[in-house]
């Protein structure tokens, strides 16, 4: 039981870890391509989040679900629940766009935050899964 508790910690720390640093890498690429070209902020995110996506599905893995499912299973059910991500973080997104409660980048960030628990649980059940 201990065991199998201490592996569940470990494989939430890695997956928070590399969530952390797609998340970076996301913020930092919706930022720029917001802040220094004419892209709508949606565009911007969905560019953000491809090249987040491959950082975070190279991370998860090889490093936090190591050898618990073959590569293509693993990546089209990583990209299925990645998606549904990207969805809800898009809709939120334009929530707050359209309410203009903040501004661009500050909204982009926002919506870039409110996802990863529900990743880590769908990850974690199914996503990596053999």
């Amino acid at each position: 039981m201990l065991r199998k508790l201490a592996t569940e910690g470990l494989i939430t720390l890695r997956f928070g870890l590399v969530g952390m640093l797609a998340t970076l890498i996301h913020a930092g690429v919706v930022t720029l391509l917001i802040e220094i070209t004419p892209l709508d902020p949606r565009v911007a995110n969905a560019i953000a989040f491809g090249i987040a996506f491959i950082v975070s599905f190279n991370g998860h893995f090889h490093w936090t679900f190591p050898k618990e499912a073959p590569t293509r299973q693993a990546m089209r059910r990583f990209f299925v629940i990645a998606l549904l991500g990207f969805g809800m973080n898009t809709l939120l997104l334009s929530v707050l766009l359209k309410e203009a409660v903040m501004s661009e980048t500050i909204a982009a960030l926002v919506s870039i935050l409110a996802i990863p628990a529900t990743t880590l649980l769908a990850a974690r059940l199914w996503g990596f899964r053999a």
